[in-house]
């Protein structure tokens, strides 16, 4: 799809294709950037001095308001559990695992305007996983 604003990469794991599109699912109805909360925290994430139409800089200001206010706890319910970005903020406090954090950032990049990707990393050998935000152009 040309007009797609959201995808999802895996690497590292063999999932089956019905595995793969719940995944995806699961991730695209976490990041609920439409969500008032998550809208409300990016705006006040960006400083005056990178006001104005969407740039960089206010990306860089999300960033670090979630940084500061991040505590990293591990899910003990697994990887794959992705907690909404608006429970992230209103319930968990900024609490969560990486996947948590990507979500965020997602979610609050894309509720100012930006386009992203969730980079999900499993490595069934080491049972180890990891997930980032990515930018689009």
């Amino acid at each position: 799809m040309a007009h797609r604003v959201f995808c999802l990469c895996i690497s590292l794991l063999l999932i089956s294709s019905a595995t793969f599109a719940s995944l995806e699912d699961r991730i695209r109805q976490a990041v609920d950037y439409y969500i008032p909360a998550v809208r409300s925290f990016a705006v006040n994430a960006i400083t005056r001095e990178n006001a104005g139409p969407y740039n960089i800089g206010q990306i860089c200001d999300i960033w670090e308001a979630i940084y500061i206010r991040w505590v990293h706890v591990n899910d003990p319910i697994g990887f794959f559990d992705f907690s909404p970005a608006s429970h992230t903020i209103a319930y968990y406090n900024f609490r969560g695992d990486c996947d948590d954090f990507a979500v965020l950032v997602a979610a609050c990049i894309k509720a100012i305007g930006g386009t992203v990707r969730i980079r999900v990393e499993y490595d069934k050998s080491r049972r180890a996983s990891h997930a980032l935000t990515r930018l689009c152009s």
